[in-house]
């Protein structure tokens, strides 16, 4: 075999087994991005919490752009303040009146009326057809441990669509403080 054929077979193998490794991704490797729409960077705070409380963090729309169904695996915190967890993270579909105007509530599952009937976030199979435009809003509970100031950077939601998983990180910072943890002006400032 001549050297530019060895060459040639040489590149051949390693584009193919390229492309094989390519399409396996190792366990608990996931595409970031995918079907479900990219959420712009945002935040809040100035909040009061009870410790041991769960209050309720609302606001972020996950809508899909296509036609694949997505279904949600799971969402986790994404970097929160040690003493700040997720109680139960739900989804409000097409039977609410009001689209990303929920933002936080003091109590779990919260009180605002408009939201219409809430299903667990995990294992739910979203479609563009069942909410259209609207999309479906994620509701997060979450708690405070102990007295403090706490942060909340964002969180992940990790889903499957078409066979591949997909993760889909979002930055939306929520501070939140309780009582004991006011400033000397009684504030819980926001600390983006």
């Amino acid at each position: 075999m001549t050297r530019a054929r060895r060459a040639a077979h040489l590149l051949l193998l390693t584009l193919l087994l390229s492309t094989s490794l390519a399409a396996c991704s190792p366990e608990g490797v996931r595409t970031e991005g995918g079907p479900l729409r990219e959420i712009p960077d945002h935040g809040y705070g100035g909040v009061t919490v009870s410790v041991g409380r769960t209050f309720t963090d609302g606001f972020d729309i996950l809508s899909i752009e296509g036609p694949e169904t997505v279904t949600i695996e799971k969402v986790e915190l994404l970097d929160p303040s040690p003493g700040i967890e997720l109680v139960s993270a739900e989804l409000a579909g097409s039977a609410r009146s009001v689209g990303g105007v929920f933002q936080f509530d003091a109590s779990y599952p919260p009180s605002a009326p408009g939201l219409g009937p809430l299903v667990d976030a995990a294992g739910a199979e979203l479609t563009r057809a069942s909410t259209g435009m609207l999309g479906y809003e994620l509701v997060l509970g979450m708690r405070v441990a102990a007295e403090g100031r706490y942060t909340r950077h964002g969180y992940v939601v990790l889903y499957r669509a078409n066979g591949v998983e997909y993760s889909r990180s979002v930055v939306a910072e929520v501070s939140v403080c309780t009582e004991h943890a006011l400033d000397e002006n009684g504030d819980c400032p926001f600390t983006r």
